[in-house]
């Protein structure tokens, strides 16, 4: 196919950036990365044009894109967008008179998606019949596709509010175990009460969204 792609991550994925030659018909980046195509002409360059994946559009829609490449040199189109979402490209190349290529360019562009941490407790079981002056063990494990940033274990008891215990303050790492035991005397219960436990985990996406809860263990 001939090109070059340059791909720059987002800075809290931690993944270094990258340039490969354009030699199959699909690129794939993750969300939120930098991408940029550069094609290269057998005849000088005027413009070039790329049709990117429609994007969400104001009142549900979708709208379509379109790109207009820099020429870094007279035999060369360079396009640079950001990863949003996954599609089809069209890129469309003139020369200095307007006449375009035969046909068009078509790619097909991968967007991957910055998943949540995946959290679970593997101890207690979801229910587990224990006297009051019972020691538990709690044992749980987070991980992420790119670094976790945070882990909490979450205590919940009817009638009060939730006890979150930052177990892992600065995490940069794909996985995290936890293991603690949790003595029920020291916690003041009574006959019939019920407490909950859960781990909760962050990553780095600056958005927010990379949050992940394990399912909830009643003792």
């Amino acid at each position: 196919l001939g090109g070059v792609v340059r791909v720059e991550p987002p800075a809290h994925t931690g993944l270094p950036a990258t340039s490969v030659p354009l030699d199959t018909n699909e690129i794939a980046a993750t969300e939120g990365s930098r991408v940029t195509l550069e094609l290269p002409s057998n005849r000088p360059l005027g413009a070039a044009t790329l049709v990117l994946p429609p994007a969400a559009a104001a009142g549900g829609g979708v709208a379509p894109q379109n790109l207009t490449a820099t020429l870094p040199s007279r035999h060369t189109a360079a396009f640079t967008w950001t990863a949003t979402n996954s599609g089809n490209l069209a890129a469309t190349l003139r020369d200095v008179r307007g006449t375009p290529a035969p046909r068009p360019l078509q790619l097909a562009f991968r967007c991957l998606p910055d998943q949540p941490p995946s959290v679970v407790l593997t101890t207690p079981p979801a229910m587990l019949l224990a006297t009051p002056k019972s020691v538990v063990a709690v044992a749980g494990r987070a991980t992420d596709d790119f670094a976790l940033s945070k882990v909490h274990f979450v205590r919940t008891l009817s009638g009060f509010r939730d006890r979150s215990h930052l177990v892992a303050p600065a995490l940069n790492d794909k996985s995290y175990d936890f293991s603690a035991k949790l003595d029920l005397d020291d916690l003041g219960l009574n006959p019939g009460q019920t407490i909950e436990l859960m781990l909760d985990a962050s990553d780095h996406n600056p958005s927010l969204l990379g949050q992940g809860s394990s399912e909830i263990s009643r003792i």
